[in-house]
């Protein structure tokens, strides 16, 4: 696992522990290690991690790795975009359920969650480091930007868990 994989799961980790976080003790290290290393090797598999997304986001690229590869005239792949998705895929909570992924006419990834055309979650990773999200819930819209610093905000794992909650 590489340097950033790690630290990536880190940041989900202790966000997300569910568990107090508080305790000094070498018991308290000790169980908080062992949580974070259950939940690095759960988020890993197939079935219940980010594998599933990981091996569509790896297709993506392949599919859209050439000029023009929709026919219309679309840019390849960024690579910035590519990468920032990687990570933000590792850093999903392990509850949420898998995003269907795609790609923009410009080359970014899109990430999008839903169970029907009105509960739904999409997100844009663009070149420049920043994701635009657009989400429905019944008849509650809302969007925003955020830049993707290697973790994803709060607020945006809470729509994200909303969304794929069956």
């Amino acid at each position: 696992m590489s340097v950033a994989r790690w630290q990536v799961g880190m940041v989900f980790s202790c966000a997300t522990c569910a568990c107090p976080t508080g305790g000094q003790s070498h018991e308290s290290v000790f169980v908080k290690r062992g949580l974070s290393n259950l939940r690095a090797t759960l988020k890993e598999t197939r079935s219940i991690g980010a594998q599933a997304v990981l091996d569509d986001l790896y297709q993506l690229a392949v599919d859209c790795a050439e000029p023009d590869w929709n026919g219309y005239g679309a840019s390849p792949l960024n690579a910035r975009s590519f990468r920032d998705a990687e990570a933000l895929i590792h850093a999903l909570p392990m509850d949420s359920a898998g995003a269907s992924l795609g790609a923009t006419s410009k080359g970014w990834v899109t990430l999008q969650w839903g169970r029907t055309q009105r509960w739904t979650l999409s997100l844009i990773i663009t070149d420049d480091g920043w994701i635009h999200w657009a989400s429905l819930f019944g008849t509650s819209r809302d969007h925003g930007t955020v830049p993707f610093q290697g973790f994803i905000p709060r607020d945006l794992v809470d729509r994200i868990q909303r969304a794929s909650k069956p």
